[in-house]
């Protein structure tokens, strides 16, 4: 419990840090829906689905198409490869808006535990990445290579039960760090800070509706943007 709540002060600390220079992007929405399949014991299919807007709904920014495979090594760890597909629009040399796409192959752990009424976790995500580029005359070039660390620092404590449905807040901070072909570090990257409320129909079936700070880093500088995220989960078995 110690390291976590270290762990907390020090992500809290670095989001404070270089203030100066920090730009603010406009008000984003986003909208997930999360699904997973039991498929044999041990062994189970995932899907995230995510559209991302800037406003309310209002300009396409991101659609993201996640597929993994999951096998629980028990009831509180799992590992997973995955595979993801990121498109956005680009705006090349020409000033023309083309569409950019990125492949991506990932491996994952995922670790939850309990301490007193919070539900804890720990995600730990390794992604090798495939970028569009564009040459100074528009023309697609090759995918660009590089990897990324992903770390992610979360938990979920009830609120409120009322009868077969839970009141319940989820909070998570996450941070990014892009590598090199040689999976050497290069620099900070990218921060997530959500926190939000959710509202548990059933054991397997939740909505969630939250708010979350995304600071990005790059060329020296600081962007803050502020994001409201709406979640869909559901969860089935096959056998």
């Amino acid at each position: 419990m110690k390291r976590f709540i270290i762990v907390i002060i020090l992500v809290c600390t670095w989001n404070q840090i270089q203030a100066q220079g920090t730009t603010v992007n406009p008000l984003n929405t986003w909208y997930f829906l999360n699904t997973r399949a039991t498929i044999i014991e041990k062994w189970s299919l995932s899907v995230e689905v995510h559209e991302r807007t800037q406003g309310v709904g209002e300009e396409h920014k991101n659609f993201l198409f996640r597929p993994s495979i999951d096998y629980h090594l028990n009831d509180n760890t799992e590992a997973s490869v995955g595979y993801s597909l990121v498109q956005g629009p680009y705006t090349v040399p020409t000033g023309e808006i083309w569409s950019q796409v990125e492949n991506n192959l990932w491996e994952q752990l995922f670790f939850k535990f309990n301490s007193g009424q919070f539900h804890l976790y720990n995600r730990l995500r390794l992604e090798h990445r495939f970028v569009g580029t564009f040459l100074s005359d528009g023309s697609q070039g090759d995918p660009a290579y590089g990897n990324r660390l992903r770390y992610r620092m979360g938990g979920m404590r009830d609120l409120k039960n009322m009868g077969d449905h839970t009141l319940f807040v989820h909070a998570f901070d996450e941070v990014w760090l892009p590598m090199n072909e040689q999976v050497e570090f290069l620099s900070f990257g990218r921060n997530w800070f959500y926190a939000g409320l959710g509202w548990k129909t059933s054991p397997s079936t939740n909505y969630q509706i939250g708010f979350m700070k995304q600071r990005d880093f790059k060329a020296g500088s600081y962007s803050n943007t502020p994001i409201v995220q709406a979640t869909f989960t559901h969860n089935f078995k096959l056998n």
